[in-house]
């Protein structure tokens, strides 16, 4: 009999976040050959977006990749060694990527059933990543009479700051925190666009600031977030 490959068919995950393959979460990658007996089989992992860390490289040999951030690697060894390297796969992402990839996994017996041919398996777990949800960015200002420092709180790496005050003043990219000093008391729509340096990909935020007579300071918090 061919080897044969249990995997996830689908998992999900976002932007910059790494996907862990392991039997605790339910995710594992297990390969199986019942002719095999105690012989090698080899194993080989790719995917076009980001990189593959497989969790020991105890009992097997690699072929191809160093078993450490690869966006390919092969090994070969015993079905129980390399399970033990597939128990704990991490697959990081590459931040400039949002949408479905998919990981391929195939397997060869390397002969080894005695029927004097090589029986392989393929099998491929499709990953969609996407943008963390709530948006990645929410809105603080603290207000001192008609200045105001606005501070963009982001979840993700690499981002920059695009604002606008809402008085016609503009400012950025930038990293936090900025101030901005309004020329008449009033009630401004302060909106600001989250720019992920790594995509391009962005998303935008707008709260309301109240600004008055010297009475401050305090904080304003925004209520959407």
């Amino acid at each position: 009999d061919p080897p044969m490959i249990t995997a996830p068919q689908t998992l999900y995950t976002t932007l910059c976040a790494p996907v862990l393959f392991s039997s605790a979460a339910q995710t594992a990658i297990v390969v199986s050959d019942t002719a095999i007996g105690a012989n090698t089989v080899q194993v080989s992992l790719s995917i076009p977006q980001g990189t593959l860390t497989l969790a020991t490289l105890s009992g097997i040999t690699l072929d191809a990749g160093t078993g450490t951030n690869d966006p390919a690697v092969t090994s070969t060894g015993t079905v129980n060694a390399v399970n033990l390297a597939l128990d704990g796969l991490v697959y990081t992402p590459d931040c400039k990527f949002t949408g479905t990839t998919s990981l391929m996994i195939g397997v060869s017996d390397l002969g080894h059933t005695g029927k004097g041919s090589v029986a392989t398996a393929t099998a491929f777990v499709a990953i969609q990543i996407s943008w963390p949800v709530p948006a990645p960015v929410s809105l603080t200002a603290t207000v001192v009479c008609s200045a105001a420092q606005f501070v963009c709180v982001a979840n993700l790496p690499n981002t920059l700051c695009i604002w606008d005050f809402g008085d016609t003043g503009v400012a950025g990219p930038t990293s936090d925190p900025v101030t901005h000093t309004y020329a008449a008391p009033g009630n401004y729509m302060v909106k600001v666009t989250l720019r992920h340096a790594d995509s391009n990909q962005v998303v935008s935020d707008s709260m309301t600031v109240s600004v008055g007579r010297c009475v401050g300071p305090f904080t304003i918090l925004d209520a959407d977030n």
